[in-house]
């Protein structure tokens, strides 16, 4: 799969990279990986934090399936490719994974009573 990413322009292959590798060398699931935050990454250390989020202007209320807050390493690799991800990333957007064009969809979408929890973000 890594393969394949580079066959991708440059920013998606970056984007599907980093996806890959925190899934892979985290071992998060599908939905804690994208709820992670920027906050989540701790660059420093080398890891990052599976955590309950509140519902806020820039985040979406979501817990782990577990309830549990973790803090789990990753390897100095993977933590290189999520600091070239940053770089480009659009300010005031909270997530690693998610754009802020797609909160502000999700965010419309609560107001109308038009989404479910239960929908993949």
């Amino acid at each position: 799969m890594l393969a394949a990413c580079s066959k991708l322009p440059a920013k998606q292959c970056l984007w599907w990279h980093a996806l890959l590798l925190v899934c892979y060398t985290a071992g998060l699931r599908y939905s804690e990986v994208l709820h992670l935050t920027w906050g989540d990454v701790d660059f420093d250390r080398e890891t990052v934090r599976v955590a309950p989020k509140a519902d806020s202007e820039n985040t979406i209320a979501w817990s782990p399936k577990d309830y549990q807050t973790r803090t789990i390493p990753i390897p100095a690799s993977t933590a290189a490719i999520l600091a070239k991800l940053q770089i480009p990333a659009t300010d005031g957007c909270a997530y690693v994974f998610l754009p802020a064009s797609r909160i502000t969809f999700i965010k419309a979408a609560q107001v109308k009573g038009e989404w479910s929890e239960a929908r993949t973000v």
